[in-house]
């Protein structure tokens, strides 16, 4: 009867052990990939991008949208973390520092 009582006890801690080991390496698998996923597909979508010389005839949001998306996939930068384009030509100077504190 003792040796049969030991014997249920190894068991249960055996599954206890092999459940929790488990759980552990669900979670922890699933952490991995989302750090992973963050590492290798940065995108822009947190930043504003000011570019100079582009020509005043490319002022057509969806043209300018393709341009830079095409730019990103040169970079390896994912493409969809363009949000949104504003376009604004010959800002006079005495607005250069107001229009930089907005950015």
């Amino acid at each position: 009867p003792r040796g049969g009582q030991a014997l249920r006890w190894a068991l249960w801690n055996y599954l206890g052990a092999v459940s929790i080991t488990c759980v552990f390496l669900y979670v922890q698998q699933y952490m991995w990939a989302a750090i992973i996923e963050d590492s290798t597909r940065p995108s822009l979508r947190e930043y504003c991008v000011i570019l100079s010389r582009v020509p005043p005839e490319l002022n057509d949001e969806e043209k300018l949208r393709e341009k830079l998306g095409d730019w990103m996939d040169t970079c390896r930068i994912d493409r969809t973390g363009i949000r949104d384009i504003s376009v604004a030509y010959d800002i006079p100077s005495k607005w250069h520092d107001k229009v930089r504190q907005l950015i």
